[in-house]
């Protein structure tokens, strides 16, 4: 009997050494320097397994976990299978809390380097830097730099022969026309209302989804187009009786809300171009063909006329380099680590970083209606990633 209390007690103990160590596990240094045996266990001589002590930590996979529970199993009288389940959801909680939280900070990190286009695009234009330029020079800027992150990553880039042509149509509709018809707006209105309206966009995608992919167009995805629509005709000005196409500031709205049109056709491209690869290698493809069919539209409309000075050469670098490549590669790794409807809700840092640019450095200012009609847009984006 004595015995049995003995052993009940070691087992006792040992899960709760197991307990306390999972706790130490959740951070991925802990990790690794338990499976290269530099942290004994509970004092104990442990087995060295062959290779381990060679491993390089890279961050906590599912294999450094598994070799974690199988040691914590040898040096206790629990079972492998009984360690796994008393401490394995622990260990995936844990580290989905914390990659939940960088993909966050890395989505919101990119919205705020987005959010300073606008203030970047006015300073250039004042070096008579035409917007379809801009467009165009943001783009051989950023591409050769996302480029070097595949490289850096090791993405293998294929196009096939049948998706050539939906790469085209992709880098046509979402980088070309858009970047053409965004460049354009901030030209024609404030960086409040070009942001606030780009964000139209998932609207937009909830009604293409439904017509192109069959998706079903659900209650909630009527109410939350029904709130973008309203507060886009609140921020043009709709509401205050103003006459369509009115003022050039109104002109300037409507191809914001156009470009964002254009920019909603990234889902339906990048659901049927990013099925089996990686978002950032579908990304570089319709830069690259979103560049090539923007440049005759340059051409046509303002020439090629680059900077005639450095300080204009320096405004093209900075919108290529911060947010053009950095943010990208910010957001396609955030997308990594969560899902796209949460994405677009963290994304929203763009627009509120925009209006808060313009206040400060631009002396913009939004009407009562137009902020209603900002936070009716924000909400409908809101609503459609909680429905999700």
């Amino acid at each position: 009997m004595a015995a049995i209390d003995k052993r009940k007690n070691v087992k006792d103990s040992a899960a709760a050494s197991v307990a306390n160590l999972m706790k130490i596990a959740l951070v991925p240094k802990a990790i690794a320097a338990i499976v290269k045996d530099d942290i004994p266990l509970d004092n104990s001589n442990l087995p060295h397994a062959n290779g381990l002590s060679k491993l390089q930590f890279l961050g906590a996979n599912d294999y450094e976990l598994f070799v974690l529970c199988q040691r914590l199993a040898e040096n206790s009288y629990l079972e492998f299978r009984e360690v796994r389940e008393r401490c394995w959801s622990d260990i995936d909680g844990g580290l989905a809390l914390k990659n939940q939280l960088r993909g966050a900070l890395l989505v919101m990190g990119a919205g705020f380097l987005w959010g300073f286009m606008g203030i970047l695009a006015k300073l250039a234009y004042a070096q008579s830097i035409g917007p379809i330029s801009l467009a165009w020079f943001r783009l051989v800027v950023a591409i050769p730099l996302l480029g070097l992150f595949l490289v850096i990553k090791r993405y293998s880039i294929t196009v096939s022969r049948h998706e050539m042509l939906l790469f085209i149509g992709f880098g046509f509709c979402s980088l070309t026309v858009f970047e053409a018809l965004y460049f354009t707006a901030y030209a024609y209105t404030t960086v409040q209302h070009a942001a606030a309206l780009l964000y139209t966009a998932p609207a937009f995608v909830a009604v293409l989804s439904w017509v192109i992919l069959k998706e079903k167009f659900s209650r909630a995805k009527v109410a939350a187009v029904t709130l973008s629509v309203t507060g886009a005709f609140l921020i043009v000005g709709i509401a205050r009786g103003q006459p369509l196409f009115g003022s050039i500031t109104q002109l300037g709205d409507w191809l914001a809300i156009a470009s964002g049109l254009a920019y909603s056709s990234w889902y339906i491209f990048g659901k049927i171009l990013g099925q089996n690869r990686e978002p950032a290698v579908t990304t570089f493809l319709a830069m690259i063909f979103g560049a090539l069919l923007l440049f005759p539209i340059m051409f046509a409309l303002e020439g090629v006329h680059p900077p005639a000075n450095l300080y204009g050469w320096g405004l093209i670098v900075v919108v290529g380099l911060v947010p053009t490549a950095v943010a990208y590669v910010l957001y396609l790794t955030g997308l990594k680590l969560i899902e796209p409807t949460q994405a677009s809700v963290f994304a929203i840092v763009e627009p509120l970083t925009a209006a808060v640019v313009g206040f400060l450095f631009l002396q913009e200012r939004l009407s009562y209606d137009s902020i209603v009609g900002f936070v009716l847009i924000i909400s409908s984006i809101v609503l459609l990633s909680l429905r999700e």
